[in-house]
């Protein structure tokens, strides 16, 4: 009887264990190949065709600029890869609300680096954060 019983709340606990972990390593893998998810489920956003020549920044920025005259740039992050688009983060409007953490945080948006041309936003980037 005593046999029987340690053994049932072994295996409980076993699998209850077992749920835990398998969902710890489910959601780390996930967040750990965040990016290549992320680029599978935008083709045309996150990728882009190659093609003979990229833009310089200067000539990115300046387009940017003319497709969002009332924006500031604060940064841009120019792909390794020629078939990755470039990205642009814009500063915070002076209205802007903080988000998580409390932080006020501009805008981030994706550009296509041969033609300057804003992509749309990715979708399923505010999953993970």
């Amino acid at each position: 009887m005593f046999k029987n019983l340690i053994f049932q709340l072994h295996w409980l606990l076993g699998i209850t264990a077992g749920l835990v972990l398998a969902v710890v390593g489910i959601t780390g893998a996930m967040l750990s190949f965040e990016h290549d998810l992320l680029k599978a489920m935008n083709p045309g956003v996150m990728t882009v065709p190659a093609q003979a020549r990229a833009l310089s920044p200067a000539e990115l920025l300046a387009r940017i600029a003319v497709a969002e005259p009332g924006k500031t740039v604060q940064s841009l992050s120019l792909p390794g890869d020629p078939e990755e688009s470039a990205r642009v983060g814009f500063a915070p409007a002076a209205d802007a609300r903080p988000g998580p953490g409390g932080r006020v945080r501009g805008e981030t948006r994706y550009v296509d680096p041969y033609t300057g041309q804003l992509l749309g936003q990715p979708k399923g980037e505010g999953f993970s954060g």
